[in-house]
């Protein structure tokens, strides 16, 4: 990973071919002292795993590894703390070799090609509560 541009509690960074999402992302914050930030990106994955929240039955994620090359069609998510640890929440929609589009709740993948993130930090903490209506775990202010 390598921090392009930097301006404010702005940067542009590049991930490299074979890189671990999040686990590379989450070096950069904790190298930087990101308390929380908003994120956006593109470029392109291997073997992603993604999951879909069942809020009607289950009020779980349930996960799948795609096999293959895809491409990141857009990338978007922010990263809080949860119970302590920094977390990352991210969505994903994903282009596959046949132009045919699919997404979800990232949970991990490998870099492909490369992967661009735009990431806006916060000067504040911010954490997620679990929300007893829904079972998901909601942003809320850490102040």
């Amino acid at each position: 990973m390598k921090i392009i541009f930097k301006h404010s509690r702005s940067y542009v960074i590049r991930f490299e071919r074979g890189e671990l999402w999040p686990e590379v992302f989450l070096v950069f914050c904790r190298a930087q002292g990101v308390r929380s930030a908003f994120f956006y990106g593109l470029g392109g994955f291997i073997d992603p795993e993604v999951a879909y929240y069942d809020l009607k039955r289950t009020r779980q994620y349930a996960s799948k590894r795609l096999k293959g090359v895809f491409e990141v069609l857009t990338l978007t998510g922010n990263a809080a703390f949860l119970d302590g640890r920094f977390v990352v929440h991210c969505h994903v929609v994903l282009g596959r070799k046949d132009y045919a589009a699919v997404g979800g709740h990232l949970v991990s993948a490998r870099i492909g090609g490369t992967l661009e993130l735009y990431v806006h930090t916060l000067g504040s903490k911010i954490i997620r509560k679990k929300d007893k209506k829904t079972g998901l775990k909601l942003l809320e202010s850490g102040i």
